[in-house]
């Protein structure tokens, strides 16, 4: 029955430092998420904009991760995903062009 308690204290302990550990990352996946819905809604306001003007300007930028920092080739396909490939390498990545992350 010792080790019994023992056991159970020593688990407490664990499930208590995980989930210390847990809320920082459903933190950072909430910050996250809000930064990228931004973007989303700032894309979709932009797209809207760009409809009824006719100045030519870019209506998203983002910063490339570093696989991407040699793009050779981009795409679009038709359900909205943004292909980039990079010859060094020889791979293709995919992005969601209305968040600017890669999947």
């Amino acid at each position: 029955m010792k080790n019994v308690g023992a056991i159970a204290l020593l688990l407490g302990a664990i499930a208590g430092s995980v989930a210390c550990g847990s809320k920082n990352e459903v933190d950072a996946a909430q910050a996250e998420s809000a930064e990228l819905a931004g973007r989303a809604r700032l894309l979709a306001s932009r797209v809207a904009a760009a409809a009824s003007d006719s100045t030519n300007a870019p209506l998203a930028k983002w910063w490339l991760p570093v696989e991407l920092r040699e793009v050779s080739g981009l795409a679009l396909t038709a359900d909205g995903r943004l292909l980039a490939h990079n010859d060094e390498q020889g791979k293709v990545y995919v992005m969601d062009p209305r968040r600017g992350v890669l999947l």
